[in-house]
């Protein structure tokens, strides 16, 4: 009888199971830590690209694809003077067709800028240091409505 319970008290079913729950602890962590590494933050990219207070805008949404290619977009409202962070803007009223339809196409009803174009500015930022890292945002500004949109999209 001693050798069955010198058997039943021994201490491998409990490392098995206590590195199983590791195993599956780290698993989980790694999903976790994976899908923060790739999802957009509007608050994030908010204040990355603006010097105003995010507490100071409502209705802050975005969404894209965080990665090597990255694709990544917000929309807020505010009543206030949005200030970029960057000085390398530059308007780019020309485009403000293409910029709308982007828009229209991906995240928006068609009404928001058939009737508005007159009212609506476009930004640009454009950097392409070398053949590999490509970098686009524009920006779009509808200066009766206080609405902003941002786009940001390319290569790391």
């Amino acid at each position: 009888m001693q050798r069955i319970s010198e058997k039943n008290s021994s201490p491998m079913p409990l490392l098995i199971g206590i590195g199983v729950i590791l195993a599956i602890g780290a698993i989980i962590y790694g999903v976790m830590a994976f899908q923060k590494a790739y999802t957009v933050d509007p608050k994030q990219v908010f204040e990355e690209y603006f010097t105003n207070q995010p507490d100071r805008v409502q209705n802050l949404t975005g969404g894209g694809q965080l990665g090597g290619y990255f694709d990544i977009w917000i929309y807020f409202e505010s009543p206030d003077v949005i200030r970029l962070r960057s000085p390398e803007w530059s308007r780019d009223q020309d485009s403000i067709h293409r910029i709308a339809t982007w828009w229209t196409e991906n995240h928006l009803a068609q009404s928001e800028f058939v009737n508005d174009l007159g009212n609506i500015q476009a930004w640009k930022l454009y950097r392409h240091p070398n053949t590999v890292e490509i970098f686009n945002a524009e920006y779009l500004v509808h200066t009766k409505k206080n609405r902003y949109w941002l786009r940001i999209w390319g290569r790391k």
